[in-house]
């Protein structure tokens, strides 16, 4: 009986981000002998599955501003912020 919460992001260009995780469970059963790290989402848990302001800034500065950063650099740009 597992629950999970789960949102992807991306933009008109085509651009997509890595897809967001919210289990219930610290370590779930399917992640038996896996490294989270090598994972195609980003991993969080929380005991009712629920996306708090804590688990969107951890997501936020752990896997939006570096891929975007990444992005941008692969365009030529800056990373503005402000």
């Amino acid at each position: 009986e597992g629950q999970m919460n789960s949102g992807t992001s991306g933009n008109d260009a085509g651009h997509m981000l890595k897809p967001g995780g919210v289990c219930r469970a610290m370590n779930p059963c399917t992640f038996k002998n896996k490294n989270e790290n090598y994972l195609p989402m980003f991993w969080q848990h929380n005991q009712k599955v629920w996306v708090t302001a804590i688990l969107f800034m951890e997501w936020f500065h752990q896997c939006f501003i570096p891929e975007m950063t990444k992005h941008l650099e692969e365009e030529g740009l800056k990373f503005k912020s402000y």
